[in-house]
């Protein structure tokens, strides 16, 4: 089982603790946590049905919000998708930086900065992972536990707790009509991570966002030497 969105969280959680540690990040503000929902048994039924839904889903856009919460400190990250089967944008801000990466059907990434209008070129990149409905393709539902309903965000939600290796753990507040999440979180020794997913757009998107402008200048990281192969150096 790929434990998608127990890895998810997790990568969230170290790279937010690393902002904290290079940017000394902000205090954590005193938010009321959502009140357990009692738990239901046999819902595999219904999680059949959403994870059948969220299949059907290729096509969309969405904005994520993230928060890291250390040692009494948070950093926040947000980001927008855009995704086209195989295609996806994404544009993410963390402390005032922006960050455009376009992944074409050939499945290259372009790293694009728009300000300065250069971009680089990054061959054989991964398929695009830990989208809102790649939690559909579990082979089994063993780890996901139905533990209530509830109305999060303006949706009528699926609330699912999420059991991981080695005791962790995530919850999940996911729409009852297509199985995409709303909410996460998740508690370990390091921190408190939230995602929230925000303006979801289900439906095609324009082509045009898959591209960069014509006078952007490409540097194709395919065509720098591999260092690996390069003979070591004897030290004087």
């Amino acid at each position: 089982m790929k434990r998608w969105s127990i890895g998810l969280l997790a990568a969230f959680l170290v790279v937010g603790c690393l902002a904290l540690v290079g940017c000394g990040g902000e205090k954590a503000q005193e938010t009321s946590s959502t009140p357990p929902a009692a738990e239901e048994k046999g819902g595999s039924d219904e999680l059949q049905k959403i994870m059948k839904a969220s299949k059907e889903v290729s096509d969309l856009s969405f904005d994520i919000v993230s928060t890291c919460t250390s040692a009494d400190q948070t950093v926040t990250s947000e980001s927008k998708y855009w995704i086209s089967g195989k295609k996806m944008r994404t544009e993410t801000e963390t402390a005032g930086m922006k960050t455009i990466t376009i992944v074409n059907a050939k499945g290259e990434a372009l790293v694009y900065n728009p300000t300065e209008k250069t971009a680089m070129r990054i061959p054989d990149i991964e398929a695009p992972s830990d989208l809102p409905n790649e939690w559909s393709d579990e082979d089994d539902l063993e780890a996901y536990n139905i533990v209530g309903h509830e109305r999060m965000d303006g949706h009528d939600c699926v609330v699912v707790t999420i059991t991981g290796a080695e005791g962790s753990g995530a919850k999940m507040w996911m729409m009852e009509d297509t199985g995409m999440p709303v909410r996460m979180e998740s508690q370990s020794a390091e921190g408190k991570i939230v995602i929230q997913y925000k303006n979801y757009n289900l439906g095609k998107q324009p082509d045009n966002l898959f591209e960069i402008p014509g006078d952007v200048q490409v540097m194709d990281m395919s065509a720098l030497p591999d260092m690996s192969q390069l003979p070591n150096i004897p030290n004087q």
